[in-house]
């Protein structure tokens, strides 16, 4: 039936060609300028340890688990068993403007140990910067749950994070780190000298301190180049939904050729 239509519509100079299915590139759910992705140097879902953006797939040291998280799927460290995630090499060599942001799920208000990004913290060691939450005995500052690390400068973010899920993260613009909980800049800002940073990127992990790792859900890691605006913060928040990124399918509509005779 199908070959005597095709046939019909040959003769009667009418040439069908079938609808055709397309990916995009990835991109964000919601991106208000579109500028998301500008400078981005890796994106992790961490459905697994793929980087969804580019290249800088993630080393799964000691079985860390991936379950139910604030979008999709998440990271689950557990400190008992020493586990992170890594990259052999710093994620960027960018003494400026950067910007880290992710998801994470903070079990209770007096949580010991922390996850620090491209680089570690500790005495002596300056070779990258990163993002640090803990309690009494991680930041010696009492009951603050959030700071930042660079060039073994702790940065008091003023504030209890809180139980459950929460949006975090810094900016690094002109030397300056601001920190963010919850797209609300932190009311204290440290400046630096830059470095460039040397170290491993790690996910779930300080490696410098004996049990210094995350015994929590990550989730939606982005890493940029860039200081991001107000508006790229405000729509990876997404009114604290989340968000993360897509390749979507699209299918092109069969065409009609006129081929005449």
């Amino acid at each position: 039936m199908i070959k005597k239509l095709l046939t019909t519509l040959l003769v009667a100079g009418i040439l069908l060609t079938p609808s055709v299915s397309f990916a995009t590139t990835p991109h964000f759910q919601v991106d208000t300028g579109g500028t998301l992705t500008t400078n981005l140097q890796a994106y992790y879902k961490l459905e697994d340890t793929t980087d969804f953006w580019g290249t800088n797939n993630l080393t799964n040291n000691n079985s860390v688990t991936f379950v139910a998280g604030k979008v999709g799927n998440a990271a689950n460290f557990v400190v008992a068993s020493s586990q992170y995630l890594s990259l052999a090499a710093p994620l960027s060599t960018s003494v400026d403007n950067v910007s880290i942001f992710m998801w994470v799920y903070v079990p209770s208000t007096s949580e010991k140990g922390g996850f620090l990004m491209n680089g570690k913290q500790g005495s002596g060691v300056n070779d990258g910067y990163g993002i640090g939450i803990g309690g009494t005995t991680f930041d010696d500052t009492g009951n603050h749950l959030i700071g930042l690390v660079q060039n073994v400068a702790w940065m008091d973010f003023g504030t209890n994070i809180g139980t459950g899920w929460h949006f975090v993260g810094m900016i690094r613009n002109a030397g300056t780190w601001t920190g963010y909980i919850d797209n609300v800049a932190a009311a204290t800002t440290y400046t630096s000298t830059p470095i460039t940073p040397t170290s491993n990127f790690v996910v779930g992990a300080g490696l410098t301190f004996v049990n210094e790792y995350w015994n929590n859900k990550i989730d939606e890691v982005g890493f940029w180049n860039k200081a991001l605006s107000t508006t790229e913060i405000t729509d990876l928040y997404n009114s604290g939904n989340g968000q993360t990124m897509v390749v979507t399918t699209a299918l092109a509509p069969m065409q009609v050729l006129w081929i005449g005779y």
